[in-house]
């Protein structure tokens, strides 16, 4: 069974369009601005990585 044209056309709001893809791909989205990222964890990035 496959989406309709309703179901995969993408909306213009980009929380939106993150909310359709992650329905989609049964995923779900992670808002990076309300994260808090355990400094352990970011120990672990090299710094050349976190710069990219």
């Amino acid at each position: 069974m496959g989406m309709t044209e309703e179901q995969t056309t993408q909306p213009e709001n980009p929380k939106e369009r993150d909310k359709v893809i992650s329905f989609q791909l049964n995923v779900p989205t992670v808002d990076l601005q309300q994260l808090q990222v355990q400094p352990e964890a970011l120990a672990l990035v090299p710094l050349r990585v976190a710069l990219e």
